[in-house]
């Protein structure tokens, strides 16, 4: 439907919320700030060598306990098993090996920490265990030792975690045993945080940055810390974070536990590309990272409103709130305005990318249909889709039958079946029936004339769709069998249709999502779809962050072994580059950095045993034409039915309840919504 035949849409202003997202040790900032000299990070970064998990059998020989710096450079502590028993050994830089203990004992497998004169601490739980020529000592703390390091003066500091205080840094006294609390330390309850020795005191890290610890005494004002080093949204520790330290020149080396140091620096940018996501995933990290250690001329900050305070309701309804007033970020991602995309669109609050498209010479033909397709209105792209996920849904065959499933068939169904009581999906309302059979109708099942704006919801089968949601509702009582339910690609690119063909086997049939030529796999809204907001002062620095997001060498990163292949690349080049890579690798694949089970984790593999295993993941050439079919055709539902299928849901909420007859409830909803249709069309 061209947006010139849907008239002036006139934008609600959302309530604004109270709340600011968090820059940097701690201060707030708005966007604006941001773009007016906000110090971000920039990041370098080497992969070190792991000597011995390379070797024949290193699933089993080599088990890494720590990674850390020790007398200025780093180490690597591996307990390492061979024919004669098992060791504790210590690897330096220059490749040399020490053996630290023989013959250790299981409880031994724990973290580990080099301390000063051959010290070395090991946590397990709540209890830490101190080694020294031979004599073990072990000191049960009242909460979980997350991370401990050794000051220049010898006290021993630990990082806790209580689940009724929090996170809280204590020192530990050695010779009497004893936990001694820095009392005017308050520490977010977030676990994502570290500690380390530095120069002339105790380090921590956390999402904000770097901070210099005080000691401070009992009534003492502040929180007892100083900030070195803001993180700002440009970098985050995450949960990997074995040691760090901070160089004379203020910069920052960040040892992870998977052997990747990181070399962080401050430093102004000139001109800051904003990117707004409620959660950033790895990948898109890696790529922000990536495109900012090339790039010189553009950098790119983002913001991830679950690092921000706030919940996502009041997350999404800010960013809307910004959009609609020409404030806010440059590149706005699809988890950041869900549902409101159509309003925002109609609004005007995106740029229409075709044009960008045309001058960077990107050729539609050149991805699967729904990179473009997303957020399309008409010949306008408003979004494109570098990375996406699918999702599918099934039905079970006793209550289809032999029907060929569409709205029609599947309605007929779930209205004449009269076996044993059951729901429709597990957990879902009837809201959430009603939405799945009304939302991807292009003309809500001819409900809808776009053309002359008019409606009509007197038929059959609006009110057959309205019963069945009532009827197939789930209360939350354990034990009613659901006639339908999800088909996940969480795992892996080609267990889609591997998924699929599981569902023959348990009786179930795959039905997808109902649009108007038939079902089809839906794309799942934790999908990577990009806009450029149309008040952004940098579209073309905006535009070359979207561009390098859905390049052929971009989109194959995503397929190594860190990111665990949990997604499908737009690009086509790049999908037939994984496909040739798995089909060749097979279901069980050993790399360096461990097994990779293609399916999901090694559990499944235990459950079925290798054989079984393998006739059910591996990707073989049929799986893959079939996923390959799958992205050719996997659908978004269209932009504009949301804000009538809202409506529709508000109102049948009246008639679930039994508040409302349904004759009553039916009228209501088509004066509602041809009032919407007289407003905005």
């Amino acid at each position: 439907m061209p947006m010139e035949n849907r008239g002036k849409l006139v934008l609600l202003l959302l309530s604004f919320f109270c709340v600011t997202f968090f820059y940097g040790c701690g201060k707030d900032a708005d966007s604006k700030s941001q773009r007016e000299g906000h110090i971000a990070v920039r990041i370098e970064e080497v992969t070190l060598a792991s000597p011995g998990e390379s070797d024949p059998g290193w699933e089993i020989r080599s088990q890494v306990l720590a990674r850390q710096f020790d007398q200025g450079e780093t180490v690597l502590v591996c307990a390492e098993r061979n024919e004669e028993g098992s060791e504790i050994c210590l690897y330096r830089e220059g490749g040399e090996k020490e053996i630290l203990v023989k013959d250790v004992s299981q409880e031994y497998r724990g973290p580990w920490y080099l301390g000063k004169n051959g010290t070395y601490y090991i946590t397990v739980g709540k209890e830490v265990i101190i080694l020294k020529d031979e004599e073990i000592c072990r000191w049960e703390t009242d909460a979980q030792v997350t991370d401990l390091c050794e000051l220049k003066d010898g006290r021993v500091i630990l990082l806790l975690e209580d689940k009724e205080k929090g996170m809280e840094i204590a020192e530990l006294d050695p010779a009497a045993g004893t936990v001694i609390g820095w009392s005017g330390l308050k520490l977010d309850a977030n676990p994502n945080q570290s500690i380390s020795a530095g120069e002339d005191g105790l380090l921590l890290m956390d999402k904000d940055g770097v901070w210099k610890v005080k000691n401070p005494k009992i009534g003492e004002e502040g929180d007892g810390r100083e900030c070195i080093m803001p993180f700002g949204t440009a970098y985050g520790p995450g949960f990997q974070v074995g040691d760090f330290r901070v160089l004379k020149d203020g910069t920052v080396d960040v040892l992870r536990k998977d052997g990747v140091l990181q070399h962080l620096e401050l430093y102004a940018p000139e001109q800051v590309i904003v990117v707004r996501t409620w959660r950033g995933t790895q990948w898109l990290k890696h790529c922000v990272d990536q495109f900012n250690m090339e790039n010189k001329e553009y950098y790119i900050l983002l913001e991830e409103g679950q690092n921000g305070g706030m919940s996502e309701t009041e997350f999404l309804e800010r960013t809307a709130m910004e959009i609609a007033t020409s404030k806010g970020a440059d590149i706005i991602l699809s988890d950041a305005v869900y549902s409101q995309v159509d309003e925002l669109v109609r609004g005007g609050a995106f740029e229409d990318l075709v044009p960008y498209m045309e001058d960077s010479g990107i050729q539609e033909e050149d991805y699967f249909p729904v990179a473009f397709d997303t957020w399309r209105d008409g010949d306008k792209v408003y979004g494109v889709n570098a990375l996406v996920l699918i999702n599918g849904f099934w039905m079970d065959k006793e209550v289809l039958g032999e029907r060929e499933a569409n709205i029609h068939t599947m309605v007929e169904a779930l209205s004449e079946y009269e076996g044993e009581e059951r729901i429709f999906c597990e957990y879902w309302s009837g809201s959430m029936i009603l939405k799945y059979f009304m939302l991807r109708s292009e003309d809500l099942w001819g409900m809808v004339d776009w053309d002359k704006g008019t409606c009509d919801f007197s038929g059959e089968l609006f009110r057959n769709i309205l019963w069945i949601s009532q009827r197939y509702a789930s209360d939350g009582t354990k034990g009613i069998s659901p006639v339908a339910g999800w088909i996940y690609d969480l795992d892996n690119l080609y267990t889609y249709s591997a998924a699929m063909e599981a569902l023959e086997g348990e009786g179930r049939v795959s039905v997808g999502f109902l649009f108007d030529d038939g079902g089809k796999a839906e794309v799942k809204d934790t999908s990577i779809v990009m806009g450029i907001s149309s008040t952004s002062l940098n579209k073309e620095g905006a535009w070359k962050f979207i561009k390098y997001m859905l390049s052929e060498e971009v989109q194959e990163l995503f397929f190594t072994d860190k990111f665990a292949f949990s997604g499908y690349p737009t690009n086509r080049k790049a999908f037939e580059q994984y496909a040739k890579m798995a089909i060749a690798e097979g279901a069980i694949v050993r790399r360096s950095d461990g097994i990779s089970y293609r399916g999901g984790d090694g559990r499944k593999y235990k459950e079925l045993g290798e054989e079984a295993y393998r006739a059910l993941y591996d990707p073989t050439e049929e799986r893959m034409t079939a996923l390959r079919k799958q992205l050719e055709e996997v659908r978004a539902y269209p932009m504009y039915t949301m804000p009538l299928v809202n409506i529709i849901v508000e109102e049948a909420g009246a008639y679930f309840s039994g508040d409302k007859e349904l004759d009553q409830v039916v009228k209501i909803i088509e004066n509602r919504v041809q009032l919407y249709l007289d407003e905005h069309y």
